[in-house]
């Protein structure tokens, strides 16, 4: 398998038995939006794929559950951070499970490794690549320029604190820990305060996986600064990258336009499940390349929404056709022709296209009765895909209808094969 390096912008050989991921997760201060399902719903469709080649994989994403934007919410809304946190963190865990994905072997809420980023931070400061001012430590990034800009390809020479601070050496270095009394705070060696956010991946990456990462998956948004400090503070310790591979995601648009809250056009994850289903969303991220800006509009949801229901309407008459309890082998063609196209960066767009193919075929040949190795084929892509359908057993009463259905379209007696039509749609069959 080969994986796009959006370092490099090389193709990397992914061959390993046991694959190590890690995805920057959530700041539970809201409800994440559609554009922050597009990381999640990426390592989903890596992690299936895995699984499904039976490489293990070794999944972990934080929870940021400390931040300012945290505790300006819970001063907005007059309650505490706690609650702030609960919240959303248990509405984060209920909008994964609505769009079906695939739970990270790990997930590490910050607040409860204080002790594990001290421990990163100490090391750090010990090896003088970082250093402690007024109860705070920053990292020191006139002494590690050689190789910073290395994810981002940003100029240190061309760069702009965003933070003015007169006890920095230099106002490009960043707070390992802040020095603070204000807000969910701990006691360290450092002085009373609180990580800050650029360290929290790096050192739950150091603790759990001891070493580098296969890959590391996030926005395109966090490439700059959050993941070029992130492995700095890696390098500058152990002269080694952080991950052998970087995907990062391209951006998302709403027709047309940025998702800004200037715009009032973001579109929360669980108000979009209220209206469409999870498969949609799956749908609108997989027909183009991972990598790419994104741009949803309403057409394309409408078009979605007939491509599922078109994909869902084969699969039924292939359950109405068919025993398919009674096929045990079947021809491999076409999944390895999806194996070729995911093997190749993910190639999902191409996998649609496969999909529509067999759809097609399927849909040819089940007057035939020569469909059922395409369907199972089928139901196995779309499940790598994540893409998933409740379909309900078909029982007596159901098939005898079908058959009287069919049988009187044969007869050419309309009208009693539209009231069962009739029937068979209320029952939910077609």
């Amino acid at each position: 398998m080969k994986i796009l390096d959006s370092i490099s912008n090389k193709k990397i050989d992914l061959n390993n038995k046991s694959v190590k991921i890690y995805t920057c997760g959530p700041t539970v201060y809201s409800n994440i939006h559609i554009g922050n399902a597009r990381p999640i719903l990426l390592t989903d469709t890596l992690v299936r794929f895995l699984s499904y080649k039976n490489i293990d994989v070794e999944y972990m994403m934080n929870i940021t559950d400390i931040d300012d934007k945290i505790i300006n919410k819970a001063i907005s809304e007059n309650t505490t951070e706690s609650e702030i946190t609960k919240k959303y963190t248990d509405e984060f865990i209920e909008d994964l499970e609505g769009m079906n994905i695939i739970m990270p072997n790990r997930f590490v809420k910050v607040s409860e490794e204080i002790s594990t980023i001290e421990i990163f931070i100490k090391k750090l400061v010990d090896a003088k690549k970082a250093y402690v001012k007024n109860g705070s430590v920053y990292f020191d990034l006139k002494n590690n320029l050689n190789t910073y800009g290395y994810i981002s390809k940003q100029k240190i020479d061309q760069l702009i604190s965003e933070e003015i601070s007169n006890e920095k050496n230099d106002p490009l270095d960043f707070a390992l820990w802040k020095s603070t009394s204000i807000g969910l705070n701990w006691d360290s060696q450092f002085g009373k305060g609180r990580p800050g956010w650029h360290t929290e991946c790096v050192a739950l990456i150091d603790k759990y996986f001891k070493k580098s990462l296969d890959l590391h998956v996030g926005g395109i948004d966090l490439k700059f600064p959050h993941h070029e400090n992130e492995r700095i503070q890696f390098y500058s310790l152990y002269k080694t990258e952080l991950s052998k591979i970087w995907m990062h995601n391209g951006s998302l648009n709403v027709n047309k336009e940025k998702m800004s809250k200037s715009l009032g056009n973001i579109v929360n994850l669980r108000d979009f499940l209220k209206v469409n289903s999870p498969n949609i969303l799956r749908l609108l991220m997989l027909k183009i390349n991972y990598s790419n800006p994104l741009s949803i509009t309403d057409k394309d949801i409408e078009d979605a929404n007939k491509w599922i229901s078109k994909v869902t309407n084969t699969i039924k008459q292939s359950l109405i056709n068919s025993k398919l309890e009674l096929i045990k082998e079947f021809n491999l063609n076409y999944l390895e022709e999806f194996d070729s196209y995911m093997n190749d960066n993910l190639n999902t767009g191409q996998v649609i296209t496969l999909v529509d193919k067999i759809v097609k075929e399927i849909n040819s040949q089940i007057s035939k009765k020569e469909f059922s190795n395409l369907y199972l084929q089928l139901i196995k892509i779309l499940e790598v895909l994540g893409i998933k359908f409740k379909l309900s057993n078909i029982n007596e009463k159901e098939i005898t209808l079908l058959k009287n259905w069919k049988k009187y379209i044969n007869e050419k007696q309309f009208n009693k094969a539209d009231e069962i039509r009739s029937e068979l749609i209320e029952l939910g069959v077609l």
